[in-house]
């Protein structure tokens, strides 16, 4: 949502939701890019989606189990690594294998949370991912198409294209 679509947007809100569509904008601007987060605030308040919740759930996904195997002192130190160094491979190849691996072991679970259930069994218990609030109570709306996401989630906004292509 570019910025004049935002302000069309907030123009024709309540006073109240303007003032909280803003403040949200604001708390969240250096997480990302504020015409990403433009879209993100105006899914979560206008459509009632929990976008702000997968926004932050993703980013901290791309940040903690994706993008942190690019820093220099994630891989040493384990000794496959040091033996395929010592043989000659590049680190910075090591690396984009970590992501990629990451990656792909990130959207398989993402799928299988989105899924909600063992598709190869029938009668049995699912799951589902739902939003809580500040104070971790349930907010009641669930979280899904996660795995949809993940890629145009890269806080970086690479799309992970530097590793996986």
């Amino acid at each position: 949502m570019n910025e004049s679509e935002w302000e069309e947007w907030c123009a024709a809100l309540p006073r109240e939701e303007r003032e909280v569509a803003h403040a949200m904008l604001i708390k969240v601007a250096d997480l990302g890019s504020t015409e990403d987060l433009r879209g993100v605030i105006w899914s979560e308040l206008d459509q009632g989606a929990p976008e702000l919740a997968r926004f932050l759930l993703l980013r901290r996904i791309w940040l903690t189990l994706i993008r942190s195997w690019s820093e220099n002192d994630n891989l040493r130190g384990l000794r496959a690594i040091e033996r395929l160094v010592d043989q000659g491979v590049d680190l910075n190849d090591l690396k984009s294998l970590a992501q990629e691996i990451s990656y792909e072991t990130v959207f398989g679970l993402l799928y299988l949370l989105d899924l909600g259930h063992d598709d190869t069994m029938s009668g049995m218990p699912g799951w589902r991912l739902l939003e809580v609030d500040s104070d971790r109570n349930s907010v009641g709306r669930s979280m899904g198409g996660l795995h949809e996401s993940l890629l145009g989630a890269d806080p970086t906004g690479n799309e992970g294209m530097d590793f996986l292509d």
